[in-house]
């Protein structure tokens, strides 16, 4: 078999063990002007290290490593087996990436980040120091993952999204393109968030909740699980949303109001400060509730009607114009 242009194999290459014997591993490849430390460790057959690398003291790469060109590891990174690295990619002191990932071309990777088996982290993106990403993830172009983020198996973070400190995102959720879930937040097990999405600091979004594209969510909100907040919904500060509440299209629920489980709540509704909604009540189209407005069980407000601030609506009314 012929050399690769500008790589050459070696059967011993210059990485040597902590007690100094080298390392044996078949045709591994070392491209020009790569600088191997001897503290480095080549454990196994079919690496490939492209030019212009920088592989540090305590860098240890399983069997059939692929790492392109001008790619520095520093101290302690741990690679795989049957891992690639891409072009232009820095992958900071004590990382690990479990076996058979992806980096593409660009991406940095900081101090004591660990990210399980069958991850794909794509271009330019940036995951800051302690970050803990599970088997299976996937990141797209651009995003950015900040210092002591976990993501869970199946996680899906679409391109240009970011994630901000210690968000801890369960198995199975998307977020979809061009969203922000801020710091301390809590997204539980296969959530959807769509795109162009701003999830603030220290929400918890549970289970199997929906938020469709162009919505917002307040800081400390609370959405119960099963939950669907239809596109272009605003919900403000402090608000608490019960299980299998439906919101529709561009409404709009102000700071510290509380809705309580399987409340339906129409498109374009307006509901202000301080209100309540209680079980199963139905609030349809273009309603306003005012101020501090308590609506009971199994109520009806319907299209486009406006509750007077502080009114106290009883159990299964239904008011209508």
């Amino acid at each position: 078999m012929a050399d690769t242009p500008h790589l050459k194999f070696i059967t011993k290459p210059t990485a040597k063990k902590g007690n100094g014997d080298i390392i044996q591993s078949k045709q591994t490849k070392i491209g020009h002007y790569t600088e191997v430390s001897d503290g480095a460790v080549l454990n196994g057959d079919g690496i490939t290290i492209g030019e212009g690398c920088i592989i540090n003291d305590g860098v240890r790469l399983e069997h059939h490593v692929y790492i392109g060109d001008e790619v520095t590891l520093d101290e302690g990174v741990e690679i795989g087996a049957a891992c690639i690295i891409s072009d232009n990619c820095i992958i900071k002191k004590n990382c690990i990436l479990g076996k058979r990932g992806n980096i593409y071309t660009n991406t940095n990777i900081y101090n004591d980040t660990n990210i399980g088996d069958d991850v794909c982290i794509h271009d330019h993106c940036l995951i800051y120091p302690e970050v803990n990403i599970h088997s299976k993830v996937v990141i797209m172009d651009n995003s950015i993952i900040a210092t002591h983020c976990i993501l869970e198996e199946r996680v899906i973070i679409e391109y240009n999204c970011i994630i901000f400190y210690g968000v801890h995102i369960q198995t199975g959720t998307k977020v979809e393109h061009s969203s922000e879930v801020g710091d301390n937040s809590i997204v539980e097990k296969n959530v959807q968030i769509g795109h162009n999405c701003i999830i603030f600091h220290e929400v918890h979004i549970q289970d199997n909740v929906v938020i469709e594209k162009n919505s917002s969510i307040g800081d400390n909100a609370e959405i119960g699980k099963g939950t669907i907040i239809k596109q272009k919904c605003t919900i403000h500060t402090d608000v608490s949303i019960g299980e299998a509440v439906i919101i529709e299209k561009r409404s709009h629920v102000e700071t510290g109001v509380k809705i309580e489980a399987g409340v339906k709540i129409g498109k374009e509704v307006v509901i202000k400060p301080g209100c309540i909604i209680q079980k199963n009540s139905i609030i349809e189209d273009g309603v306003i509730l005012n101020e501090n407005v308590t609506i009971g069980e199994n109520c009806r407000i319907y299209e486009n009607y406006v509750v007077e601030q502080g009114a106290c609506i009883s159990a299964n009314t239904q008011l209508l114009y």
